[in-house]
C-alpha cells in the first residue's frame, strides 16, 4: 500500500545519502529527517482530515474557494472520506473555461489569491498545489466560478515571525526599499541573498547592474553561484525548512498561473496587497467585507504606491531588454544610433524652448 511505498522511498533516500555522504560538501542528514516527518504526515489520513478543516477556516470568507468536508465518522488513520465535489476540471484547463464562458484571468486571480493568503496571511501553506490537486468548476448552487482544493496531506506552517518577515520582504521588494530587502534576504538566504528576490519574481532586479541583467536574460547569471554558496545556503535551511516548502508550493502555483496567462504585474499586485493585509489587522478585515474608511484609505494609498513602483520596474525591464537587444545585434545599433541621437537632440531643443 501507500505506507509500504513510503518506506521504500525512505530506504532509497537513505542509501543514496550513505553512498554520497563523503562526496557532498554539506551535511544533508537533516533532509532525511525532514523527509521522514513528511512521510508520516502524508500517511496519516486523520491528519489530512484536520488539515481540510483548517483550510476551510482559512478561506471561510470566500465562497469561491471550496475545500471538501471530511466525514469524520468514517475517517481513520488509514481511511479518509470526503464529500464529493462534482463538475470539476483541472484548474489550468483553458479550453474548458472558454467553452463555459469563463475568463482564464478570473480563475488566475482567484488561484493567485489563494496562494497569497496561505503564505502571507495564514502562514498555512498547501504542500502540493499542482494541477492534479487544484480544480475549477461552476458552483452548483450559484453557478459562479469556484476553485476546489484537494489533497491536504502535507502542509508547511510558517511561524509568526517568519510570516511577518516574508510580508515585509515582499513590501520591500515592491516598494524598492533596498536596505530592508537586503537585510531580509540575508536572513532567508544567507550567501544566496543576492539571488533571492529573483526567486520571488524576475521583476525584482533593481540590485543588478546592466551586465548582470544581460547575463540573467541570456541564462548565464546563475552560473555565478558556486558550490560552496549552495552548500552554505542548504545548510542554513535546516532551521528554515518552511521557507523551502513555501518556495516549492508557490513554484507549483506560478506554473499554473503561467498556463492561465496572468501578467506578472497583475500577479505582483495581489502579493503586494496580501503583504499589507498580513501585517495590518484592520486592513485585513477588508477581506471579510469591512468598510472601515481608514483601512480602505490606507489600502488604496499603499496599492497606488505599489502600482507606481511596478510601473518603474516594468520600464527598467524594457530598458534592460532594449540594451541587451542592441548589445546582441551591434549592427542594428550602428544603424539606429544616429536616429536615436537626433531624436534626443530634438527633445532637448524643444525642452529648452519650453
Amino acid at each position: 500500500g501507500e505506507a509500504e511505498s513510503c518506506i521504500k522511498a525512505q530506504e532509497v533516500l537513505e542509501t543514496l545519502l550513505k553512498m554520497f555522504r563523503d562526496k557532498l560538501p554539506f551535511d544533508m542528514t537533516w533532509l532525511l529527517n525532514d523527509f521522514r516527518g513528511y512521510l508520516r504526515k502524508e500517511c496519516s489520513f486523520l491528519g489530512e482530515a484536520e488539515n481540510c478543516i483548517k483550510a476551510q477556516e482559512s478561506f471561510a470568507y470566500n465562497p469561491k474557494v471550496f475545500v471538501p468536508q471530511p466525514i469524520m465518522e468514517y475517517c481513520k488513520e488509514t481511511v479518509l472520506v470526503l464529500e464529493f465535489a462534482e463538475g470539476c476540471t483541472r484548474v489550468n484547463d483553458v479550453k474548458w473555461m472558454e467553452a463555459n464562458g469563463i475568463a482564464p484571468l478570473e480563475v488566475a486571480d482567484l488561484l493567485n489569491e489563494i496562494s497569497t493568503v496561505m503564505v502571507l496571511i495564514t502562514g498555512y501553506i498547501h504542500g502540493d498545489p499542482h494541477s492534479g490537486n487544484v480544480y475549477v468548476r461552476l458552483n452548483p448552487e450559484t453557478n459562479d466560478v469556484q476553485i476546489v482544493v484537494l489533497d491536504h496531506g502535507l502542509y508547511h506552517e510558517l511561524d509568526e515571525e517568519t510570516r511577518v518577515s516574508l510580508c515585509n520582504l515582499w513590501k520591500a521588494c515592491l516598494l524598492e526599499d533596498k536596505a530592508t530587502k537586503a537585510e531580509l534576504c540575508k536572513k532567508f538566504a544567507g550567501p544566496m541573498a543576492h539571488f533571492f528576490p529573483l526567486v520571488l519574481s524576475q521583476w525584482f532586479l533593481d540590485n543588478l547592474s546592466l551586465e548582470e541583467a544581460a547575463d540573467l536574460v541570456a541564462g548565464r547569471y546563475y552560473q555565478q553561484v558556486n558550490l560552496t554558496e549552495v552548500a552554505d545556503f542548504l545548510g542554513g535551511m535546516e532551521d528554515q525548512k518552511s521557507i523551502l516548502g513555501m518556495l516549492h508550493s508557490t513554484g507549483y502555483t506560478r506554473f499554473l498561473l503561467q498556463d492561465l496567462g496572468i501578467p506578472e504585474r497583475r500577479r505582483l499586485q495581489a502579493w503586494g496587497k496580501a503583504a499589507l493585509l498580513g501585517t495590518d489587522k484592520d486592513v485585513q478585515e477588508t477581506l471579510r467585507g469591512s468598510k472601515d474608511p481608514k483601512a480602505l484609505a490606507k489600502l488604496q494609498k499603499y496599492e497606488s504606491q505599489v502600482d507606481a513602483s511596478l510601473g518603474r520596474m516594468q520600464g527598467r525591464i524594457r530598458w534592460f531588454a532594449l540594451c541587451f537587444f542592441f548589445t546582441a545585434h551591434r549592427r542594428l545599433w550602428l544603424l539606429f544610433a544616429p536616429l536615436i541621437g537626433f531624436v534626443l537632440l530634438w527633445f532637448l531643443v524643444l525642452h529648452s524652448w519650453a
